[in-house]
């Protein structure tokens, strides 16, 4: 099983920000979009709590996860996963990912 670079505990960090984009891109990727989106939207919610913006291929990475969220939800319900993504709080995010199987 793939290990998370921010395993439970570890809180609000670069990595964790970062590990949760990718790991929602995979599982975006994988057809799991609630997820994907929920994902994206908690690591938006770390950048801002950062202060920081994604750098080119971070940006590139979120640009292609989006639209095949978008292409796949729609603006709406995409909005909406975003939105909750937002909401959750780092532990949950991280148990969110953990839940993913990379098998």
């Amino acid at each position: 099983q793939y290990q998370l670079p921010c395993r439970r505990g570890l809180g609000a960090t670069l990595n964790s920000m970062c590990a949760l984009q990718h790991i929602g891109s995979v599982a975006a990727r994988r057809g799991d979009h609630v997820r994907g989106a929920r994902l994206q939207g908690a690591s938006n919610a770390l950048y801002r709590d950062f202060g920081l913006t994604r750098e080119f291929t971070e940006q590139s990475l979120y640009d292609r996860t989006i639209e095949e969220l978008r292409t796949a939800l729609g603006d709406g319900e995409l909005e909406r996963h975003l939105v909750d993504g937002v909401a959750l709080t780092v532990e949950d995010a991280v148990t969110e990912a953990l839940s993913l199987r990379m098998t």
